[in-house]
């Protein structure tokens, strides 16, 4: 019997939550993707996972190594639209699947930019109501106006680089377009454009990839098919060791009606305030404690010398951080105590 849990769907602005319970009515949904969130989600131990939209700049976008560990783990990953796209264009190699012609185009060399993606919007609550628009989204807006002949190549092209030379959280296309008519460039037509925009032709590609990418998954879904993917090679670095334990010891990110009972719990212990910090902090000391025995050996090799050591005519690193011998010395000292204790080596 199939769980709530089994397909989680990471989505935020590029489609509503109405629609894409339409098209994928058996998925969790969770709101778009953070660094360490999709350690948290691998604790539902779902089948498939699809990546749409992701949360970066005012946070740290969701690792690379996290989608490799998931990969490892024998989960099915797989992105489209935004982050979603991003993310399986650089790691389809190691066996994130793609969908949708945003994933294409950056798989293609077509598009190399985060910032074709990106778009400033509300929160949660708001629904993620968007502030701008995306640069894929402009492009496929005026494609269609092309080819409807009410722009021509030219006047395409002014609006295309007028929408690019603005920065993301304020990108829009009246906003270039008006732009453009301040500097007298075929105002009649831009004008007709504008006309005819409004008439509710914007054209968004990320929502029809991410409409794709859920009719895609529905049917995998449905089908009950497994997918072999590539062997993935995830080697945990220090910081994705560390990473791992605070996501570990901490509650699950958003409160969602499917969740297991036991997360249920974890989630409402928040509401013990000083209780539940001091439960956390706990949480986080007994997880270094357990995880070193079993596992210092084989992720940090005892018998290699100290990553850091003091060299004492080291000056370079020192005077361009503008420290005096003593207090670069100290700072040294500092680093091979943290070594030791990483290494367990007390």
């Amino acid at each position: 019997m199939p769980k709530p849990t089994d397909t989680l769907v990471f989505l935020g602005p590029s489609l509503s939550l109405d629609q894409a319970r339409t098209l994928l009515p058996q998925a969790c949904f969770l709101p778009p993707l953070r660094c360490g969130d999709l350690l948290q989600a691998l604790r539902l131990m779902p089948k498939i996972i699809l990546i749409i939209d992701g949360h970066f700049e005012h946070c740290a976008a969701v690792w690379h190594k996290e989608i490799l560990f998931a990969l490892q783990q024998g989960i099915q990953v797989y992105g489209a639209s935004s982050m979603g796209a991003l993310r399986a264009a650089e790691l389809q190699r190691f066996g994130m699947q793609g969908i949708g012609k945003i994933f294409n185009a950056y798989s293609s060399g077509e598009l190399n930019d985060d910032d074709e993606v990106a778009v400033a919007h509300l929160s949660a609550q708001q629904h993620y109501q968007c502030l701008s628009e995306a640069m894929v989204d402009i492009r496929a807006t005026i494609d269609s106006a092309c080819k409807q002949e009410i722009l021509s190549i030219t006047t395409a092209n002014l609006i295309t680089d007028a929408a690019k030379k603005l920065f993301y959280p304020e990108r829009t296309l009246t906003k270039a377009c008006q732009f453009l008519l301040r500097e007298k460039n075929s105002a009649p037509q831009i004008e007709n454009f504008l006309t005819w925009l409004a008439q509710d032709q914007f054209v968004s590609q990320k929502a029809l990839d991410a409409k794709l990418a859920l009719e895609t998954i529905n049917k995998i879904t449905l089908q009950a098919k497994t997918i072999k993917t590539s062997p993935v090679i995830c080697q945990p670095s220090r910081y994705f060791v560390t990473l791992s334990r605070m996501m570990a010891c901490q509650a699950f990110f958003c409160w969602q009606d499917n969740l297991p009972e036991t997360e249920k719990i974890i989630l409402a212990a928040r509401l013990l305030d000083e209780d539940y910090l001091f439960a956390k902090r706990l949480a986080r000391c007994l997880a270094i404690v357990y995880f070193m025995p079993g596992n210092t050996e084989t992720l940090l090799p005892t018998d290699q010398p100290l990553a850091y050591e003091f060299h004492e005519y080291d000056h370079n690193w020192q005077q361009k951080n503008n420290l005096s011998p003593t207090e670069f010395k100290n700072f040294i000292e500092r680093l091979q105590h943290i070594d030791k204790k990483i290494r367990g080596t007390f």
